[in-house]
């Protein structure tokens, strides 16, 4: 009966060895998964972070080629304006100076 509870006794005891041995093994397999999850939640942070950065300088560039377009504009407008002060200024002259022969013709001077 002794040697039947003693190969019992070892055969228990091994039993909660392995056992116990499970338990850390699963016990770091689950401290990998946790330190895996953190490390992913991390990188996504860290994603979300360059995606909202990336579109806030995608929207300073838009703005600044908007703004850079209207300047054009104002420049084309500009230059339209001030060559059509030009041809009128030019067109003043003309008949200003013919004015001013028929004038001289007219009073013989």
């Amino acid at each position: 009966y002794c040697i039947h509870y003693t190969v019992y006794i070892v055969l228990y005891t091994l039993y909660c060895i392995l056992y116990t041995i499970y338990n850390v093994l699963y016990t770091l397999y689950c401290v990998h998964c946790t330190v895996y999850i953190i490390l992913y939640t991390l990188y996504c942070i860290h994603c979300t972070v360059y995606f909202i950065l990336y579109t806030m300088y995608c929207i300073h560039y838009t703005v600044y080629i908007v703004l850079y377009t209207l300047y054009c504009i104002q420049c084309t407008v500009y230059i339209i304006l001030y060559t059509l002060y030009c041809i009128l200024y030019t067109i003043y002259n003309v008949l200003y100076t013919l004015y001013c022969i028929h004038c001289t013709v007219y009073t013989g001077n």
